[in-house]
Formats: C-alpha cells, sequence, structure tokens
C-alpha cells in the first residue's frame, strides 16, 4: 500500500514542476531485451529550469508486444 502513496507523490511533484515548463522536446528510444526478447519504448522530457540547469525526465515506459 506504500508504493501507490509514493507513486502519486512522484507523479504530482512532476505536475507542479512542469506547469511552469514554457519550453521543452521529448526524445524517445526504442530496445529490445536480449534475454526474454521483449520490446519497449521509452518516452524522455528534457527542459531547463529556472537556473537554466537541463533537466530529464522519463515520462513513460511503454511495452509492445
Amino acid at each position: 500500500s506504500l508504493l501507490p502513496k509514493i507513486y502519486q507523490n512522484c507523479v504530482q511533484k512532476l505536475k507542479d514542476e512542469l506547469i511552469e515548463i514554457t519550453n521543452a522536446a521529448i526524445t524517445t528510444d526504442h530496445w529490445t531485451d536480449d534475454i526474454h526478447k521483449n520490446s519497449y519504448q521509452s518516452f524522455t522530457l528534457h527542459y531547463l529550469d529556472r537556473n537554466f540547469n537541463l533537466v530529464s525526465k522519463c515520462i513513460g515506459i511503454y511495452e509492445f508486444s
């Protein structure tokens, strides 16, 4: 029961950060697991924070069947 609370806390924190973002870029990556042969696609958001530091956040990883 603790994991869903941690997850929701992280989601809310990310939403609070992203509400201030005016410009961003998204990159994707696709790979296949060598052991199980499962394919995945990930999406990463990149933006500059208030101090002009580059921030990268993984916003999703999805399995392809």
